[in-house]
């Protein structure tokens, strides 16, 4: 950081975005652990403010939107052990958390079950193949859901087994 990025070589200029690109998936990482609790104590409501997006904008340099973006991040990950760990750990970057979190705002209860398988295979991926992989598990829960159903519908519809005399 203390370097002009035009007067070093082209390995280091190409290493530092790396690691920076690595730091702001932390840093990302961190506010939403931070933004959690701020929340969850609603400690901006003691200055008179009616969200925690309201007061972050308000004393920030972000913007309402993308304030309330980051606490409704925060919010969800507090029911995401597996993407929360991996992403303080550095595993995932906020980009494929916010895919994680998209699927799982399609199917609460069945990414619930699936998070931790989903988080393992992801995290070796780029965004591109990980955006693959969660669209692939997101096509076939409508299959599962109905296979769920239906299963559930048997048996609770089935008649009960009688037994019948047979007459010789």
């Amino acid at each position: 950081l203390d370097q002009d990025p035009a007067s070093v070589p082209a390995e280091v200029q190409r290493q530092a975005v790396l690691e920076l690109t690595a730091l702001a998936g932390v840093i990302d990482a961190e506010l939403a652990r931070w933004l959690s609790v701020f929340d969850a104590n609603t400690v901006w409501a003691g200055d008179g403010a009616r969200s925690a997006g309201g007061w972050i904008a308000a004393h920030s340099e972000l913007s309402r939107g993308h304030a309330a973006g980051r606490v409704r991040t925060a919010r969800i990950l507090r029911s995401c052990p597996a993407v929360t760990a991996a992403y303080s750990q550095g595993e995932l970057g906020t980009e494929k958390v916010r895919a994680l979190l998209e699927a799982r705002d399609v199917y609460p209860d069945l990414f619930a079950e699936h998070e931790g398988g989903i988080v393992a295979e992801i995290v070796p991926l780029t965004v591109a193949h990980a955006r693959v992989v969660i669209a692939r598990w997101a096509d076939q829960l409508p299959r599962k859901l109905n296979m769920r159903l239906m299963l559930t519908n048997a048996r609770v519809s089935r008649p009960p087994l009688v037994a019948r005399a047979c007459c010789a």
